[in-house]
């Protein structure tokens, strides 16, 4: 039986151990040797010659100890008997080495009856690469055998004559081959689970499938992802009566799947069709179908999987509503992801009362409901629940439409995303006892009233808390401000009050505070420059009376700091501390009373604010697995000191502009004919303002799609569908009508796009050539150049085509092309 590097090998005997005889202990030193060690201490010092290899120590002792524990007939015996201390064991029959370690042992001609258990010193030979034992007739009362991961070849015949097995796992060897699966199974009928993940079988699905369904009828476990499979899945496997687990993904199977007991074929796109009906009183547990490409309803027949604890039917084309009949009776269930499909109707309360459910992912559908309450939500096992991104209700709206209280969830949810919903109401008091392992926790951009309750400092695990964009009111409670955590609450629509409060700890671990568009009062507080982690401080519009912050001088990650729309005086000082701050990319003082002259100083040694192109980076909070909070910076249009709600004229006069994203503001205005003029504009995007009039035309504006002008119902003209007053009455535009050619949006402005093209042509050929034309010396000098390229190229050309009996043709061609440049270029 012959393996190539087994990581390990696992027996278990029924009937407890067949070798009655004692079996001598593996000795092996304690500690370890280094290569030079090794080498030192090796017991054949003799010069070697080239290509000899020296056994080390430890594995020359290693060897006699196995030889010891084997049972075997020493008179047939033709390499075991041969080993013998006094020489180098390197040079020993059956034993390849490198380096001095045995890589190699081949006993497989040996007659061996016994002697190799779990504690055999063959399993100290680590560095083994091959192995090659005979096969043992004592171990056919062998029921369980592991010998997966990193060996190669083909799988041994002998495995088939194990007929005891009941657990045989091969997977993890990517260079493991069996070719003929039948063969290997035939004998193996109690099996009852067989792990074959990444070994090469690229047999068909009539091959395979009748092969285990005819042998194994026992079978509870079947794992063939990353085997090669192909199609069709077999009606056969539908025999095996006891398969709970089959996981099948990752391989080439297509066509309509049959009946099964359970599936894994997640990621095998050619799948198509409906998922067929389940069968009744199935011992089903996962059914894993995702990355599929099913369509239709999801079976009712799911209903009687009562033992499924792993559902995920993610990234389908499954449509329809759910209803309390598929999952009410699944009370085993743990996980369910049904993301990224067409489900539509209600989301069911019912769901959330699962008593072991961990995880819900229902995002990337159409539902759209109200969430009234999470029932049992104290007793829930809940910890991740994902709603995000279900069906629009409104034309402008990308979000969902959750509306009502916010519930109360599971102590065991650890994040929790309800922002961009229509949620009222107050956020509940005791919030902070029912969130004590969430660390991420976000209520923005609702329409919350009321306070931040002090409960939520009993969130011990909070890194993030963003309730922004909400109509929140009162002062920030103070706890916070204590906590090594991450605050956003954002400028619009709250109405904190107050003082922030100058409670910050020594220690603080704050990077985010964003209190920006409150009513907050009063100084700033001096203890904030404890917080030397603090990249990202938004304190603008609010009602502060200050001086210039210069205590946050030893804050070196600052990144961004925002003091707008305040009542902040005085000279903005600079230290040569504070000039040193080395991340900083935004300083925002606008709308205050600063007087006197900027430091110089200051701005020549913010040097990321001088980097072209550069951008905020944020890194994700430590601790959000999968997940990124970015800290976006909104840069208001100001003109001679007054903020407008307009698109300026000016933005055309950017010229390199790429990128341009005005999205969701309350832009009132017309699209400036300006912006027609950017030809390096790639991406541009003012859906959802209040924009009206004609889009104006030009190089690059009319290409991109009508959503990104959508959401301003005064718009008209191309792209969108909406004619402009008098488009109808204008002329077709056909070769018949140059005149309408000329005045496509129903004006006569003359197109100096296409004028300015034909002088810059014509400019651009006269200085090349007019020189050439009107200066005999330049005109002989350049056709003396291009005379002799064009002779060096010619030649090279047709040698390396192979053109060789041609050569003497090509040769006059040539020659005849120089006269005709000599004449063109005036000479003899």
């Amino acid at each position: 039986m012959k393996l190539l590097r087994p990581s390990k090998i696992d027996m278990e005997e029924v009937g407890g151990s067949i070798l009655p005889e004692p079996i001598m202990p593996c000795i092996v030193q304690s500690g370890s040797l280094s290569p030079l060690q090794e080498l030192r201490t090796a017991p054949n010092q003799s010069r070697c010659q080239q290509g000899c290899q020296i056994c080390l120590a430890h594995q020359q002792s290693l060897l006699p100890q196995l030889k010891d524990t084997l049972i075997f007939d020493a008179n047939n015996s033709t390499i075991l008997v041969k080993w013998n201390q006094s020489s180098d064991c390197c040079s020993w029959a059956g034993i390849s080495c490198e380096v001095g370690r045995v890589t190699g042992l081949d006993l497989s001609h040996e007659p061996i009856t016994g002697g190799i258990n779990d504690n055999s010193c063959l399993w100290n030979l680590i560095y083994l690469k091959t192995l090659d034992l005979p096969f043992i007739p004592s171990r056919a009362n062998l029921s369980y055998l592991n010998l997966s991961s990193s060996f190669s070849g083909q799988i041994p015949k002998e495995i088939s004559l194990l007929k005891k097995l009941r657990i045989l796992d091969l997977s993890d060897s990517s260079n493991l081959r069996i070719s003929n699966l039948r063969m290997l199974v035939q004998n193996l009928t109690e099996l009852e689970e067989l792990y074959l993940d990444y070994v090469y079988i690229s047999a068909p699905g009539y091959e395979w499938g009748q092969a285990l369904s005819s042998s194994l009828p026992n079978l509870r476990v079947l794992i063939m992802a990353h085997c090669g499979l192909g199609s069709p899945i077999h009606r056969s496997l539908a025999k095996l009566q006891h398969l709970s687990v089959i996981v099948l993904s990752y391989n080439k199977l297509s066509s309509p799947v049959p009946t099964l007991r359970i599936p894994n074929i997640s990621d095998n796109g050619l799948l198509e069709g409906s998922l067929p009906e389940f069968p009744t009183n199935s011992d089903l547990q996962f059914l894993d179908i995702r990355f599929t490409n099913f369509s239709g309803p999801l079976p009712k027949s799911i209903a009687t999987l009562t033992q499924l604890v792993h559902l995920d039917s993610s990234h389908n084309q499954f449509v329809g509503p759910i209803s309390s009949a598929h999952l009410e009776s699944l009370l085993n269930l743990v996980s369910i992801n049904l993301s990224n499909n067409a489900f539509n109707g209600n989301i069911l309360s019912s769901l959330f009362t699962l008593p072991l459910l961990e995880g819900i992912d229902l995002s990337n559908n159409q539902f759209s409901s109200q969430i009234l309450e999470f029932p049992n939500a104290p007793s829930s096992m809940l910890e991740s629940i994902d709603l995000s991104s279900n069906k629009l209700q409104s034309p402008i709206s990308i979000f969902n439409q959750l509306h009502g209280k916010i519930p109360i969830l599971s102590p065991y949810v650890y994040y929790v995303d309800l922002s961009s919903n229509s949620f009222t109401s107050s956020v509940p008091s005791e919030i902070g006892k029912n969130h004590r392992n969430t660390f991420y926790f976000s209520l923005s951009n609702n329409s919350l009233t009321g306070i931040i309750p002090d409960s939520i400092c009993e969130a011990i695990n909070l890194q993030l808390l963003d309730p922004s964009n909400n109509k929140l009111t009162g002062i920030i409670p103070t706890c916070m401000l204590a906590k090594s955590v991450t605050i956003e609450v954002n400028r619009h629509n709250n109405k904190l009050s107050g003082p922030i409060l100058d409670l910050f700890p020594v220690g603080c671990g704050l990077r985010t505070l964003d209190l920006s568009g409150n009513f907050l009062t009063k100084s700033n507080p001096k203890s904030l420059a404890n917080c030397r982690q603090l990249e990202d401080l938004d304190l603008g519009n609010n009602q502060m009376l200050d001086t210039f912050p210069i205590f946050l001088k030893n804050i070196s990650s600052l990144r961004v700091l925002s003091l707008r729309s305040h009542k902040f005086y005085g000279q903005v000082t600079c230290t040569d501390s504070i000039g040193d701050w080395p991340m900083i990319e935004i300083v925002d003082i606008a709308s205050n009373n600063f007087s006197g002259e900027l430091p110089g100083k200051c701005l020549t040694k913010w040097h990321t604010m001088m980097t072209v192109g550069g951008r905020i980076d944020s890194s994700p909070l430590p601790g959000l697995i999968g997940t990124e909070h970015d800290y976006q910076v909104a840069a208001a249009i100001i003109n001679k000191g007054v903020e407008t709600k307009m698109i300026p004229s000016s933005f055309g006069n950017i010229r390199q502009i790429e990128s341009l994203d005005l999205s969701r503001n309350h832009l009132n205005c017309t699209i400036p004919a300006s912006l027609s003029n950017l030809n390096f504009l790639g991406f541009l995007n003012l859906s959802y303002n209040q924009l009206h009039g004609r889009i104006p035309t030009g190089n690059q504006i009319q290409i991109f799609s009508t959503d990104r002008f959508q959401g301003n119902q005064g718009l008209c003209g191309l792209p969108v569908t909406l004619n402009c007053p008098g488009d109808a009455a204008a002329p077709d535009i056909s070769p018949e009508t140059p005149k309408a050619n000329r005045s496509i949006s129903g004006n006569n402005d003359i197109e100096w796009n296409l004028i300015s093209a034909e002088i810059g042509f014509i400019v651009g050929f006269g200085t090349v050539i007019g020189p050439l034309v009107f200066r005999k010396r330049w005109w002989k000098r350049y056709f003396d150049r291009v005379e002799d390229i064009a002779f060096s190229i010619l030649p090279q050309k047709f040698l390396r085509n192979g053109c060789h009996g041609r050569w003497e043709q090509e040769e006059e061609s040539v020659l005849v092309a120089k006269d005709q440049l000599r004449w063109m270029s005036g000479g003899d």
